[in-house]
């Protein structure tokens, strides 16, 4: 059993960015070549969700700005969660309608509070109106064992007057490459569950990006986007 399950929030929790909850009913979704928005999909592992949560885990998308290495999400929109809730896994895939854009993967969370925060360095993408683009498999369960790991070296087992517990400068989130005749299945896959989308399902091209990250709402606790965020750091010099 995942050493997360233990994690406990003490305390009501404070103010959050909150990321838009896309449609991700597969059967639903419905991007055409002419569509205004697009789809995203990634291959992942389920993970059963803790006691009171509806999720495993979170993976959430931030509107992102390469020219100036920061995030283009505000508090009130331009980010989309990822939920992996067990009843929105279609044959191993979880989907998600996304408006057109370029992206940036900000971070995996745990029972809503604990999270890997890919500041550092992180996957980007562009996604354009009608398009469906797959991102790869992503590893959910290397990505648990990750956070477990810095939940136990720095024994944040509790989250107390609801902070955020959020671990910054962690490695990158963790997709496989897309290996070949892989495309032609998650194809097979959008032509069978997804019935009402049409658009050809193209590979993503990652570039890699950073960003700064904020504050939460009273400026008390630094957290993995937030108020008051700006660029990222500039990198020592060699």
């Amino acid at each position: 059993m995942s050493r997360l399950l233990a994690l406990a929030l003490l305390g009501p929790a404070l103010a959050a960015p909150a990321a838009a909850i896309a449609g991700q009913k597969a059967e639903s979704i419905a991007v055409t070549p002419e569509s205004e928005r697009a789809v995203i999909i990634i291959k992942s592992q389920s993970i059963p969700p803790p006691p009171t949560m509806a999720s495993g885990f979170h993976l959430t998308f931030a509107a992102y700005d390469p020219q100036e290495e920061a995030l283009a999400s505000g508090f009130f929109g331009g980010s989309y969660r990822l939920l992996a809730k067990p009843k929105l896994f279609y044959d191993g895939y979880l989907v998600t309608d996304i408006k057109p854009g370029t992206y940036i993967v900000q971070e995996f969370t745990r029972q809503d509070r604990w999270a890997l925060c890919y500041n550092g360095e992180s996957r980007v993408f562009t996604v354009k109106a009608g398009e469906a683009l797959y991102l790869g498999e992503f590893d959910s369960i290397g990505s648990l064992r990750e956070l477990e790991t810095e939940v136990s070296k720095t024994m944040r087992f509790f989250s107390v007057g609801g902070a955020l517990v959020h671990f910054f400068d962690v490695a990158p989130p963790l997709f496989k490459p897309i290996a070949d005749g892989e495309i032609e299945k998650v194809q097979t896959f959008v032509k069978t569950r997804m019935p009402r989308t049409t658009a050809q399902v193209k590979a993503a091209a990652f570039s890699t990006g950073r960003f700064g990250t904020g504050s939460d709402l009273f400026g008390s606790n630094r957290v993995c986007g937030g108020y008051y965020k700006g660029s990222a750091k500039p990198k020592p010099k060699q």
